[in-house]
């Protein structure tokens, strides 16, 4: 039936339109991937060769994706860069997608976020020998010299940038830190450490020299995959992601890749 008013050919035209218009946009077979250029083992590092770097990217990201999108015909390129301009590239679309993400109301203007795959613990790390520091609270933390690694996010420990007096360039300079005095509590998350050493590092979490306090008033973090609203197929992108992800939740099999990298 002809809409009253409405001239046939336009009605006509309104028709062929309204199917290009409710058309998705694909996703294209490759997906461009951006993460930090500084290694975060145990979710995106570069491959060993002995005690030698080898060209190829490994680690739970990058299982996670292929284990998700290889099968369904997509092909997956990770380009390393500088974060802040992984961050401006992803925000503006030229990357559609973000690894290793930590959600704030500033990302959620630009970003989409699928389910979680992984969390970190944080905890506080301090010489064995010597008075014992207090650790439950940002209050008690402002007493102290803290430390931490360059390029980490350190907001979900609540601890204003300020009081951060010491960043070192790798977590075993920042353990040396430690050791010297140069700083009395080390910020870092307990995945972060084991990786650190099963690549080689510092063992931080097994040195007698050092003890650590779980941080059991700052809640497990979450981290993401972060999908940019600048892209056409935003939308069907993050529905992949999740419920790959919560696949992968639900058989278990998530937790078997966590293990594989663990256990190391």
């Amino acid at each position: 039936m002809m809409l009253r008013g409405f001239p046939a050919a336009l009605c006509a035209a309104l028709a062929m339109c309204a199917p290009a218009a409710a058309a998705e946009t694909p996703i294209p077979q490759t997906i461009h991937v951006c993460g930090d250029t500084n290694e975060f083992a145990p979710y995106i590092y570069r491959e060993r060769r002995g005690a030698a770097r080898g060209p190829g990217l490994v680690g739970l990201d990058v299982d996670v994706l292929e284990r998700i999108l290889t099968p369904a015909g997509y092909q997956v390129r990770i380009d390393l860069l500088p974060w802040a301009r992984c961050l401006l590239l992803g925000a503006r679309g030229d990357y559609p997608l973000i690894l290793d993400g930590l959600k704030s109301p500033k990302r959620e203007r630009d970003f989409l976020f699928p389910a979680s795959h992984y969390g970190l613990t944080p905890v506080f790390v301090y010489l064995r020998k010597g008075p014992r520091p207090h650790t439950g609270s940002v209050e008690q933390l402002s007493r102290y010299r803290l430390c931490s690694q360059a390029d980490y996010n350190y907001e979900p420990f609540g601890v204003p940038e300020r009081m951060i007096t010491n960043r070192a360039r790798t977590l075993d300079d920042a353990a040396t830190m430690l050791k010297i005095g140069r700083c009395q509590v080390l910020l870092q998350y307990v995945e972060i450490l084991q990786a650190n050493y099963a690549l080689g590092g510092a063992d931080v979490l097994g040195d007698p020299a050092f003890d650590a306090d779980p941080a059991r008033w700052i809640p497990r973090v979450d981290l993401y995959f972060m999908v940019s609203k600048n892209v056409p197929y935003r939308e069907a992108l993050v529905g992949l992601l999740d419920r790959g992800i919560q696949e992968l939740k639900h058989d278990g099999e998530l937790d078997r890749m966590r293990a594989k990298y663990q256990n190391r």
